[in-house]
């Protein structure tokens, strides 16, 4: 005991451990504090096999040391390591023996002594044990309790150093003297004194370390000074310039510390960087300024209220919206301004705000000063120490939404129009379309028209005349042209007639773009021909009377003459009556002339067809048509001609000038009730020797007159005398077309009509014709002299006609001619391929069954490519694109025909290989 106490100190345990080791031969020992947290010992001194080493840890659970805290004094002299299985340390070492008691301190066990052997304690080892570890316990106890002391101020005192160089304020700690004891990273790296011995000096000595700081040491040194008079914590502003030039504000506490016996210990020096705070608070108080500035520049009305609608504060134009009281709108409820269901608008819009934060609405205002005005209302949510706040800003829209519903008005009056309308850019690139222009231009409701331009719609053919229309319309503002669109994804072509007009900047009259209207004059096109055609078919139902009177006419005198000369033939003097009956045959013969050239006439004029305009001597065609007019004409209207000779021709479609001539008389017919007089003649008008009327250009014209004995009709309705469907005729007697099917053929051929009427006297059509630049080449047919061959011909004849296929057989085998027939192409084939090497010549009929007479002479030419051939038909307008060359190559003979004239025909094609074209 004397020894150990003569150690001291930390020695204590140790030196204690090495006196067990000596007075019990210990192989063993461990001497250590509780850690309760993982319920082992951690051993201060371990000894093993008689060798002092650090140990970890001594788990507790199962062990003789946990038996020996709870008891104070536990002795196992033998077998201790099966005693404790589960102490894996006394089975790892092979402990026998073990002694252990518990440490105590001031609050209660803290720690253990382990005394342990590898070999049993003796009953006199036994006691001395027990007698040593009663003897050095309590000194044990107390060196352990010092040690967690000293070990928990340690670590107290780190966590204190670590809190006081983590705070981001600057610390510093003085002596009464002011000289700097300690200070924080912060406070350090604020007066820049990394690396600088500053310990133990005054703020004046700092000062000449860091020089840039100096004043502001020496303003701290005064203000150290009035911390220590006022004896208590105190607080001030300190301004610190960095070398940047950069000023930082501090709000600086000094807390002055005291000994037990009332001395000054130390001061202690807080600064606390508020540059921000005071920075914010400027930016705050400008933003308020801002706010309010705003608040009331801005031109929308701007309400705040409260959750209930109660108004905190409103902007100028508020009071001028609400015509109200400067001030008087503060404490006053937003729904008093505004109609009942303002308020349940309101308290909706309020909710969408919540959570949207922003949210416009429109609302449309109720009140007298009010009254059907549209407001626009933008409500916004913000909270304002912890209240909710409502911004409403208000802006009178009914201007606005005025002009819209006029703009949605004249855009579905664009839609619902039926011609295209269209704006482009100033580059021609399409803004917009309508439903109709986009329908006729072939463009989708989807399609986006900005990547189309004006010359997307006309084929190249066409762009010149696009581009003289757009310079017309730069230079003139507006103008008008027919131009031809191809629409997108269609093949078809339409003839739309266009009115461009600029648009201009209403801000500098500068031009922004053109607008287009066009009417698709395709469909009117169409009309007029299929009405031309309907009035040529209405002239020939009328003319069917009068056709059929002559046929009839013409049948019985064939008919009779037929008989006669039968009859002649078979009795009396056979010389005498085949004189007589060869008059007879002369007259059928005259018969069937005329009816061939009425047939012509009437396939001509009925023909729908439109042909190129020809050079045509209108004299003849007035006189040609008015054989046709006496049979169509009733018989107590007188028909009249009065031509002027050696009229220049004019160019129109002879089918054309007829119609006209018929239409003219048909209406005046119409206006003569009883007995009257149809005249119609021809005159030679010149600009130069008397003006003319409408767009007549400079030179001569030919006049055709068509005056009538009719009622005639007011003045007032001269103006509408050739619009479609107008008549001034009773109900059913008229469709009202005539007069503008003639109209639209004059106009055509670039003439001009006028009209005078009285009524009462009658009425008179003026119808002008530019003349052309010479007259017509009348072409008569040659009377050819007659070709006949004296060798004998083998000819191969296709006509499906049983009639007419014997008739050409009997005139042909009548001059000795071999003929081969075929009823039909099949035949005809079959025949041909059987004798085509000895056939001289093919007769053939145009349209058959199977195949056309073009593809059957196709089909001989693979065999034969010199076989001549004439074609026989009773089509007068056979149109056949693909067998064009054909037309070149063979003649074309028209049923009817004489016997001679289809000999000669044959003779021709045979001898010389002719392009015939036989009428």
């Amino acid at each position: 005991a004397r020894k150990l106490q003569s150690l001291g100190g930390p020695n204590v345990l140790e030196g204690t451990a090495k006196i067990f080791i000596s007075e019990l031969s210990l192989t063993h020992l461990i001497i250590g504090y509780i850690d309760k947290k993982s319920e082992s010992v951690k051993p201060l001194v371990s000894c093993i096999n008689g060798q002092f080493m650090p140990l970890d840890e001594y788990c507790l659970e199962g062990t003789p040391c946990k038996e020996a805290i709870k008891k104070g004094l536990v002795i196992v002299p033998d077998n201790a390591a099966k005693l404790y299985p589960q102490d894996k340390f006394l089975s790892d070492e092979k402990i026998q023996a073990y002694a252990g008691a518990v440490l105590h301190g001031q609050k209660g066990a803290i720690g253990v002594i382990a005394l342990m052997n590898t070999t049993p304690f003796s009953q006199a080892t036994e006691r001395k044990v027990r007698l040593l570890l009663e003897l050095f316990s309590p000194y044990c106890g107390r060196e352990v309790e010092s040690f967690l002391l000293t070990q928990s101020l340690r670590e107290e005192k780190e966590r204190l150093r670590t809190l006081f160089n983590a705070i981001p304020d600057f610390l510093c700690l003085k002596d009464p003297e002011g000289r700097w004891i300690e200070a924080n990273p912060t406070a350090v790296k604020l007066f820049e004194l990394e690396g600088k011995n500053f310990i133990g000096k005054t703020d004046k000595e700092i000062g000449e370390l860091s020089p840039a700081f100096q004043d502001a040491l020496l303003y701290c040194m005064r203000t150290d000074k009035e911390a220590w008079e006022v004896g208590a914590p105190s607080t001030t502003q300190e301004t610190v310039t960095t070398k940047k030039g950069e000023e930082l504000i501090f709000d600086v506490l000094k807390v002055p510390m005291y000994k037990k016996d009332g001395s000054p210990k130390g001061l202690l020096v807080v600064g606390k960087d508020v540059t921000s705070h005071i920075k914010r608070e400027i930016e705050l108080a400008t933003s308020k300024l801002r706010y309010q500035a705003v608040f009331e520049a801005v031109s929308d009305a701007l309400v705040v209220t409260d959750e209930k609608g109660i108004i905190l504060e409103a902007n100028k134009n508020a009071y001028k919206m609400f015509k109200a009281d400067k001030g008087s709108l503060k404490g006053s409820s937003i729904t008093n301004f505004f109609g009942g269901s303002f308020k349940q608008w309101f308290y909706s819009a309020k909710r969408k705000a919540q959570r949207q934060q922003f949210l416009i609405s429109n609302y449309l205002g109720e009140k007298d000063e009010l009254n059907h005005c549209y407001v626009e209302v933008s409500v916004s949510t913000f909270t304002v120490e912890k209240k909710k706040s409502y911004l409403l800003a208000m802006r009178d829209i009914t201007e606005q939404r005025l002009a819209q519903q006029r703009q949605n008005t004249l855009l579905e009056i664009l839609e619902a129009s039926k011609d295209i309308i269209a704006l482009f850019s100033k580059k021609e690139r399409l803004l917009y379309m309508n439903k109709a222009g986009r329908e006729i231009c072939g463009l989708s409701s989807e399609e986006n028209l900005q990547k189309f331009t004006l010359s997307d719609f006309f084929r190249s053919t066409w762009q010149d005349k696009v581009k003289e229309h757009i310079r017309e319309v730069l230079a003139e503002g507006q103008a008008e042209a027919q131009l031809e669109v191809t629409p997108l994804r269609k093949k078809e072509h339409l003839s739309i007639h266009f009115k461009t007009f600029l648009l201009k900047s209403p801000e500098n009259d500068q031009y922004i773009g053109m607008a287009t209207i066009g009417r698709d004059l395709s469909r009117v096109h169409k009309l007029e021909q299929m009405l031309r055609h309907a009035q040529k078919m209405e002239a020939l139902g009328q003319l069917a009377g009068g056709i059929a009177h002559d046929f009839n006419n013409l049948l019985a005198v064939v008919l009779g003459n037929v008989q006669l000369a039968a009859e002649l033939l078979e009795n009396g003097d056979k010389t005498k009556n085949i004189v007589e009956a060869l008059k007879h045959l002369n007259q059928v013969e005259k018969a069937s002339q005329q009816g061939s050239s009425l047939i012509n006439k009437l396939l001509l004029f009925s023909r729908k067809d439109s042909v190129k305009a020809e050079i045509v001597n209108v004299n003849e065609i007035v006189l040609s048509t008015e054989q046709l007019l006496r049979r169509l004409i009733r018989e107590n209207i007188k028909i009249e001609t009065e031509v002027s000779p050696g009229l220049p021709t004019i160019s129109i479609e002879k089918e054309g000038l007829q119609q006209i001539l018929i239409n003219l008389c048909l209406n005046a017919q119409d206006a003569i009730p009883d007995n009257g007089k149809i005249t119609i003649s021809t005159h030679l008008v010149s600009s130069t020797n008397q003006p003319l009327y409408g767009d007549f250009v400079d030179g001569d014209y030919v006049l055709v007159k068509v005056s009538d004995t009719g009622i005639g009709f007011p003045k007032e309705l001269e103006s509408r005398i050739f619009e479609p469907f107008f008549t001034t005729k009773s109900r059913g007697k008229g469709t009202g077309l005539g007069l503008a099917v003639v109209h639209g053929i004059v106009k055509q051929c670039k003439g001009w009509i006028k009209v005078s009427s009285e009524e009462g006297k009658g009425t008179t059509f003026y119808v002008y014709f530019p003349a052309a630049a010479s007259m017509p080449q009348v072409e008569h047919q040659p009377k050819s002299s007659k070709v006949e061959l004296k060798e004998s011909l083998t000819i191969l004849v296709c006509e499906d006609q049983e009639l007419v296929r014997d008739l050409i057989t009997t005139a042909l085998t009548s001059k000795g001619h071999k003929v081969l027939t075929a009823a039909s192409p099949k035949e005809a084939v079959k025949k041909w391929q059987e004798n085509f090497n000895y056939i001289d010549l093919v007769v053939c009929d145009v349209i058959m069954p199977q195949m056309n007479g073009f593809e059957l002479i196709e089909k001989f030419k693979k065999d034969r490519n010199d076989i001549p051939a004439l074609f026989v038909s009773g089509y007068t307008d056979l149109n056949w694109p693909k067998e064009k060359h054909l037309l070149k190559d063979y003649p074309i003979l028209y049923k009817p025909f004489s016997i001679s004239h289809f000999l000669d025909c044959v003779y021709r094609c045979v001898s010389e290989k002719s392009q015939l074209k036989a009428v």
